[in-house]
């Protein structure tokens, strides 16, 4: 599991930067956060890659694969639902996962260049690798469209693995960036 997740996460690496509509950046004090997702690969879907990097030896990659579209009779909100294939890093161990879970954005109609966003992933143990009880990778942020192809965005992200032993923390907390689309 452990190959195959490093070959996905490293074809589309290599890959999606040029396909990719969408580029986004965040930080915190100590968390880099990077999203490349394409909406031209998947008619009425999207996929993406991820990658956050913690300064105390804490990374987390991730694939993505989503079903999007407009919310039935609840206008201005999109859902996405899907799944997340992760490699995470701590000390010297790796684990892989594979999450499902779904995203939310509402476009307020009376400024359209604010937009609500979250997104909710959870891996239960049988798709975990290692002695895990579960994974939870929660995002929360508000974003205004400052220029037409660029946002602004202000966060809150939790990502813990859970274990008998222990959780492990790979990101908790607030975080700001900016959003590209080409």
């Amino acid at each position: 599991m452990k190959k195959l997740t490093i070959l996905a996460c490293c074809s589309l690496l290599t890959s999606l930067p040029t396909i990719a509509n969408d580029v986004s950046v965040d930080f915190s004090d100590n968390v880099f956060n990077l999203d490349f997702i394409s909406d031209r690969m998947i008619d009425d879907g999207e996929v993406g890659f991820g990658a956050l990097i913690r300064d105390n030896d804490i990374s987390l990659y991730s694939v993505k694969a989503m079903i999007n579209g407009e919310v039935e009779q609840v206008q201005n909100l999109n859902a996405a639902l899907g799944g997340k294939v992760y490699l995470a890093k701590f000390d010297s161990e790796y684990v892989q996962g594979f999450g499902l879970g779904g995203e939310l954005d509402y476009q307020f109609p009376s400024n359209p260049k604010l937009k609500l966003e979250a997104a909710f992933y959870y891996s239960p143990s049988v798709t975990l690798s290692d002695d895990l009880d579960y994974m939870t990778d929660f995002t929360a942020k508000i974003s205004y469209q400052l220029l037409k192809k660029a946002e602004l965005f202000i966060g809150y992200r939790q990502i813990d693995l859970h274990a008998d032993n222990g959780n492990v923390e790979i990101d908790e907390g607030l975080h700001a960036g900016m959003k590209f689309t080409f």
